[in-house]
């Protein structure tokens, strides 16, 4: 099983990353984690989890989980 860790922090939309090769890395078997995803929300594959790590306080965070189907 492959794992792809993809930061997309300084990119600024969709258009910045058609030459990362998404789409062969979205049609494999593996699996993606992706840092500043909401950059290509538009390209992301339909079935996916996301998992969103939100800050809350200094030492504290909130994971939210969501399974698109």
């Amino acid at each position: 099983l492959t794992f792809y860790h993809i930061d997309l922090y300084r990119g600024q939309d969709s258009g910045d990353f058609r030459n990362l090769g998404l789409e062969e890395i979205f049609s494999d078997e593996g699996i993606v984690v992706l840092e500043w995803a909401e950059k290509i929300r538009d390209v992301l594959p339909k079935k996916r989890i996301d998992v969103i790590i939100s800050v809350t306080g200094d030492k504290t965070r909130k994971i939210s989980i969501k399974n698109r189907k």
